[in-house]
């Protein structure tokens, strides 16, 4: 049976534990995980370069057989990738990062031994902060995908990732995993990042995968999945979960049908998750809905245009906007 790994180069943010199973979370399935980790990983390694990583894999290859999915964490940047865990001082030092070029060059021999460890249809993931974003990240991926790793599912993120609270009790290590996040740019400091991710917010964000919002993906020279790409759907797109700012809020709401174009929806706040009821239905080129539970003096109308899209900047009448995001 093939083995999962989790490598963290030697400058990424987490070090996970070398048996990197849940923990606490042994029935959860990939790529599903709880507050502290993502559920599906075997082995966790951390590697000092490419080549070193490359060896490590080898070891996992000839103890426990070919690795069926390996994530490697390490920094990244649009079309670039710190594979050796350099941290140079700029993306722009092209010549010490993965890329399209140092790919063919430098770093050639490096992942033609990595791919050597890899299964028949492996999926490798690179988690590294907007590496797939724009056409940058189209051709890295496109470039890999057709050349030394022919025949395996290549994943990368268009947008930043985070790791929070995976600290291992007792033990000087981490739980496995990264959350996917709709963020184009890191926290800029540890209170943004706290901001960004208060009452509870964090634990609503899916835990990174090829399946993920924001994750691009290609195999043989061909881009599968693209987030970049403009998407938009009819209003029966609506019906499912949404993570939704307004202002300073953040919370949930949950849309489900009643047949046709109307039905129920909640909302819910990042702490209680109490659900509070209202009813939603579509006219004129727009979904709209109100919740019950707003006094007459205060009653809201939220609209949503139509297409949809993955990501709602909609108003609320008689005055007011929202953002809602589309859950996986």
């Amino acid at each position: 049976m093939d083995v999962t790994v989790w490598a963290n180069s030697r400058t990424s943010p987490i070090k996970t534990c070398e048996d990197a199973k849940l923990r606490d979370a042994p029935t959860l399935l990939y790529p599903a995980g709880n507050n502290h980790g993502q559920a599906g990983w075997d082995i966790g390694l951390l590697y000092q370069d490419a080549g070193d990583l490359g060896r490590r894999l080898g070891d996992v290859r000839e103890a426990k057989g070919r690795v069926g999915r390996l994530s490697i964490n390490s920094h990244g940047a649009p079309g670039v990738f710190d594979l050796d865990g350099s941290n140079p001082a700029s993306a722009d030092q092209n010549e010490r990062l993965l890329n399209v070029k140092t790919m063919g060059n430098r770093f050639n021999s490096q992942l033609g031994f990595i791919k050597m460890q890899l299964a028949p249809n492996a999926t490798v993931l690179f988690m590294g902060c907007n590496l797939g974003q724009g056409q940058p990240g189209s051709v890295f991926l496109e470039t890999l995908s057709k050349t030394l790793f022919q025949d395996i599912l290549v994943v990368a993120f268009t947008t930043t990732g985070v790791s929070m609270q995976q600290y291992r009790a007792g033990e000087r290590c981490t739980e496995p995993g990264m959350r996917d996040t709709s963020f184009d740019n890191p926290a800029s400091s540890p209170s943004q990042e706290a901001a960004r991710y208060q009452n509870g917010a964090l634990f609503s964000l899916p835990w990174a995968a090829e399946t993920s919002a924001h994750a691009k993906t290609a195999k043989n020279g061909v881009i599968l999945k693209n987030p970049d790409a403009p998407q938009s759907f009819g209003p029966e797109y609506i019906v499912g979960k949404w993570d939704v700012e307004i202002g300073s809020w953040s919370g949930l709401f949950a849309f489900e049908s009643t047949g046709g174009l109307a039905g129920r929806v909640y909302w819910m706040d990042n702490t209680s998750m109490q659900k509070h009821e209202g009813f939603w239905s579509v006219s004129a080129g727009a979904v709209s809905w109100q919740f019950t539970d707003d006094p007459p003096s205060f009653k809201r109308t939220f609209m949503a245009l139509i297409p949809l899209m993955p990501t709602v900047n909609g108003s609320i009448l008689p005055s007011g906007v929202y953002k809602m995001m589309k859950r996986d």
